[in-house]
């Protein structure tokens, strides 16, 4: 059964968590190519597939989409067409600057949804982790992301309650804890595969969470990384 994490319990699986996402980002470089991170994500989908993810980038990147599939070449095309539409739409922000602006969160979770392979799971997943990104309190310019040295969540605290649970990704791991912990039951949320659905979750774990004045994101990825052995 999962755990019901203390706060520091949780706090020390985020930490192991954001090692893994050191390893796999430069800030520096994902500023200018955000569309990256949203295609590995589209990839990666229902946490840690195994897929090539960063193989295939590199092969479109260099020309080469014969080595990738037609269906992971048509996430990158989404991808690379929402960096367009909001670098133009948004006064001149790429794709990254403008995911991590504190502003429009419900916003972001439903546009990250339109490119191939990304649902409200894989969307909250993404937007979760750039959120622990926004805890170093960044200073964002419109192609550039500098974070500061000490971490801060208070921001995420203050947010609404279903503007947190844009943040939330309810994998299967997260929702089987939901359930053994009474979070919610089956019948007060309905298919999770669903934006409706998903959300519901996500507000009622959210919930929760404040009521214990445990962080909701670091709740949700104690439960997936016990859940899957990933963390």
């Amino acid at each position: 059964m999962p755990t019901n994490p203390t706060p520091d319990e949780a706090a020390a699986t985020r930490k192991k968590y954001l090692r893994w996402m050191r390893k796999q980002w430069d800030m520096t470089a994902l500023a200018k190519q955000g569309e990256d991170m949203v295609f590995c994500y589209s990839v990666w989908g229902g946490a840690f597939a195994n897929l090539p993810a960063k193989d295939w980038l590199e092969a479109l990147r260099a020309g080469r989409p014969d080595e990738v599939p037609e269906i992971r070449q048509r996430s990158w095309a989404d991808a690379g067409f929402l960096a367009g539409e909001v670098l133009t739409q948004s006064g001149g922000y790429r794709l990254l600057p403008w995911l991590l602006l504190p502003v429009g969160h419900h916003e972001r979770w439903s546009t990250l949804q339109r490119v191939h392979m990304i649902g409200p799971t894989i969307a909250a997943w993404l937007l979760r982790d750039l959120s622990f990104l926004m805890d170093y309190r960044p200073d964002i310019g419109r192609s550039v992301i500098r974070l500061r040295t000490r971490p801060d969540s208070s921001w995420f605290r203050a947010l609404p309650v279903p503007a947190q649970a844009c943040y939330l990704p309810m994998s299967r791991w997260v929702h089987e804890a939901c359930i053994e912990h009474a979070v919610y039951t089956e019948s007060e949320v309905g298919d999770l595969a669903t934006p409706s659905g998903h959300e519901s979750a996500a507000i009622h774990l959210a919930n929760w969470c404040a009521a214990r004045d445990l962080d909701a994101r670091e709740v949700n990825v104690h439960w997936y990384g016990t859940g899957s052995g990933n963390v």
